[in-house]
């Protein structure tokens, strides 16, 4: 995809999704991956490729979704992101029902968790919003996070839609009805203030 890219002379962000946990044949969520050796595979990604194309070509590093992530993966793709001055996202509060899974098997909410582990930034781009609480809004409009809200892809998928609440009237980035976000630093999706 990057030489691809590269030779057509196309913007590209190319770059692994990662995830150290999942669920096991029984249903539990474990550890199925070492968390360094992943990071240590996403340098070796970005070292490779990053701003190739004359630097249309930018590196991107993402976690599949925050319950697919350590604590340890998370930090370290906040500290990878933030020392390459790269984008990430994930896909999070996707629904009522992984939400309520999600907190349960972590013992606090993702967004809780992305913030600790210093994602939520304005390289951050989170995927879906489905189940996010007014609280959760708030920290992504006070840390510049972009929130691809995508009601359309989200019923297709069976996630629904943030139930009583509108998160396009909340002063921060919001992409609506589209299938991807590029974030930082030139995101399609201007600020939206109330």
């Amino acid at each position: 995809m990057v030489s691809a890219a590269a030779e057509l002379g196309i913007r590209a962000a190319v770059g692994p999704s990662l995830a150290d946990m999942w669920h096991d044949e029984e249903g539990r969520l474990v550890r199925q991956a070492d968390a360094d050796r992943l990071l240590d595979q996403a340098r070796a990604a970005i070292d490779s490729y990053d701003r190739a194309g004359h630097g249309r070509v930018r590196a991107v590093v993402s976690g599949i979704e925050t319950m697919g992530c350590s604590d340890e993966l998370l930090a370290g793709i906040a500290e990878l992101t933030a020392a390459r001055d790269i984008p990430t996202h994930l896909h999070s509060h996707l629904s009522d029902a992984a939400v309520q899974a999600r907190d349960a098997a972590f013992g606090r909410g993702a967004t809780e968790r992305l913030s600790a582990a210093g994602l939520l930034s304005p390289r951050c781009t989170l995927m879906h919003a489905g189940s996010v609480t007014d609280e959760d809004i708030a920290m992504f409009a006070d840390t510049g996070v972009t929130v691809n809200y995508n009601p359309g892809g989200n019923a297709l998928f069976g996630f629904g839609i943030t139930a009583g609440r509108s998160v396009p009237d909340y002063s921060m980035r919001v992409c609506r009805w589209c299938w991807a976000a590029t974030p930082h630093p030139a995101s399609p999706c201007p600020p939206r203030s109330t």
